[in-house]
This record gives C-alpha cells, sequence and structure tokens, in this order.
C-alpha cells in the first residue's frame, strides 16, 4: 500500500491521514489540492467512539466507500503503537494497510529521528514565558523538532 500510495498519506503534528479513494485526476502537488478533492466525495462521516471531540474520525463518500482516514499518530513519541488509534483503525482498513501505515510512521520517525517532538502549544508556553535565553536553550535542548538560537545570558 505504502509504496504506492505514499502521496496519499500526509503525518503532521501527532496526526495522520491517508486518502485511499482521491480521484486519480487530483494533483497531488500543491498537497491541499488532495484535501479539497476528498471534501467534495465526502458524504459521511464517523467520529472515533462517537465524539468529535476526539478529532478522530473516518469520511465516507455517498456509497460509504472510505475516502480518508483522519487518526493520532499510530506510535508514540517513543516509536511504540499506540493501541487504540491502531483498534480504530482496524474496525475501518484491512489490517495490511494499518500495519503499513504504523510502519510508514516508524519509519519517518527513525529517518528523521524524531522520537522526542514537543508539543505546540509547550513551545509557545516556553517561548511566551520569562525565561532567560539560557533557561529556553536548556529547556529545548533534548526534543529533536526544536532548534533554538538564543543570545547567550550577559
Amino acid at each position: 500500500m505504502i509504496d504506492k500510495e505514499m502521496d496519499r498519506v500526509h503525518v503532521a503534528d501527532g496526526w495522520l491521514i491517508y486518502m485511499p479513494d482521491v480521484p486519480g485526476d487530483t494533483p497531488i502537488a500543491p498537497y491541499w489540492m488532495q484535501f479539497i478533492g476528498i471534501a467534495k466525495m465526502s458524504e459521511n462521516i464517523l467520529w472515533k467512539d462517537g465524539d468529535p471531540e476526539t478529532g478522530q474520525f473516518i469520511l465516507f463518500d455517498e456509497n460509504m466507500k472510505i475516502v480518508a482516514v483522519n487518526i493520532k499518530e499510530p506510535v508514540n513519541d517513543d516509536g511504540a503503537p499506540v493501541e487504540d488509534v491502531i483498534q480504530f483503525a482496524k474496525e475501518h482498513l484491512d489490517e495490511e494497510t494499518v500495519h503499513d501505515l504504523v510502519e510508514y510512521c516508524t519509519s519517518m520517525r527513525s529517518t528523521f529521528n524524531l522520537n522526542n517532538e514537543m508539543s505546540e502549544q509547550d513551545f509557545i508556553k516556553i517561548l511566551t514565558s520569562n525565561m532567560t535565553d539560557s533557561a529556553m536553550s536548556e529547556a529545548f535542548e533534548n526534543f529533536d523538532n526544536v532548534f533554538y538560537i538564543g543570545e547567550e545570558d550577559q
């Protein structure tokens, strides 16, 4: 699955969207054209646990064929599988596809060495704090997705 459809999987900020049935004539660049295609096709939505607060859902076309799956990233910061996310995906996708999505995320994390990411919320919280530059530098030090350049305290 992944080899043929890598352009239909997007992972960002701890979320994954898989779009198996974007119309073939939908351009893959710019990438948001895929999202527009999905919006045009979508007729029904199924929320994880029936709760929109989860942010996780399956979009279906008028024939109840899956057009998109939006889930939390199925691996945690340590690269371990997140079972409740995987279980939700398995309820609607075949096991091979779910396995491929987990492997894709694991591979992305190891390729880019992104196993310890700071959330945007924590990042903003630190930036807007009254920390000194050296304290900020230390706070960001062990995160893979933050590179901080600041002036040394005098």
